[in-house]
């Protein structure tokens, strides 16, 4: 067989030129690929360094918010301690407690309920309002007993009258025994650095830190604000987590979820536009 070469044909020099514009094309094919692979990366690199710096930068506001909440709880009890002991001593006498309840709503925002619990764990008030139900027990008795000035890791506790959580600080009323200052708090507080926190078509949830994929807490606020299929997280949006990073004090993951399908979208553009160039050239 006789080799086909630009030699053969009748006209060379037209063979040439089309030869050329073969390699051009190629070429620029290649090129206008490498290119589209080149910024999907770099957008891919992009979005991950700002979800890590947003996931790290809200996990640190959240953990300095429960320890803030925390020095502050006890500020209050020792700069009002005569009134503790009163109320101690006292616990019939509901004019004082009540007047407790309004100095540390005031001094500490977002608070919605307060007690002062013996060494044992047991209240010296009942609770009327309904805040305080049998998890929030739990909780005091285990910190009563564990013979540990470190508080538990807080978690969402379900009431009916309202999701919150719970801090708790062993205190010195003057009886000469430590007794428990106990507070629970509206999620509103961590729900707003979540919001300051979400990046644009992205979402930040705090989630239990086990096997449960339990949601705890979303920008919009704890899981009672969500429908009830979305309590947990699914296959698929466990699956599509970018990063997550151990809330310190807590017993929560922070973790960011892309929204609306975010980032595939705009890697599929980037290849839908590189693909439509290349078809001009032809």
């Amino acid at each position: 067989m006789v080799a086909l070469t630009c030699k053969n044909l009748i006209n060379p020099h037209r063979c040439m030129m089309l030869l050329s514009i073969g390699i051009v094309l190629f070429v620029t094919t290649l090129m206008l690929l490498w290119g589209a692979y080149s910024r999907e990366q770099e957008f891919l690199q992009s979005q991950q360094r700002l979800v890590e710096n947003s996931v790290i930068g809200t996990s640190n506001q959240i953990s300095q918010k429960i320890h803030d909440l925390r020095q502050g709880i006890k500020l209050f009890a020792q700069k009002e301690k005569q009134l503790l002991n009163t109320i101690v001593n006292n616990p019939e006498d509901m004019d004082q407690y009540d007047r407790l309840v309004d100095l540390a709503k005031a001094e500490v925002p977002n608070a919605v309920a307060i007690t002062i619990a013996d060494k044992t764990g047991d209240p010296y008030i009942e609770d009327f309002d309904g805040f305080i139900l049998d998890i929030c027990r739990k909780d005091i008795k285990s910190y009563s007993y564990s013979g540990s000035r470190h508080p538990p890791d807080i978690f969402i506790h379900p009431n009916p009258l309202a999701y919150h959580f719970d801090i708790m600080v062993k205190v010195d009323v003057g009886l000469g025994e430590q007794s428990i200052f106990f507070v629970s708090f509206s999620p509103e507080l961590i729900t707003r650095i979540l919001n300051n926190g979400e990046l644009y078509s992205h979402k930040l949830s705090l989630i239990k830190n086990d096997s449960s994929r339990l949601v705890e807490i979303t920008s919009k606020g704890a899981r009672d604000m969500l429908p009830a299929d979305n309590y947990q997280l699914s296959d698929d949006l466990f699956k599509n987590i970018i990063f997550s990073r151990p809330v310190l004090h807590t017993s929560w993951n922070l973790v960011d979820i892309p929204v609306n399908d975010y980032i595939s979208k705009h890697s599929r553009e980037i290849w839908i536009k590189t693909f439509y160039m290349i078809t001009l050239l032809f």
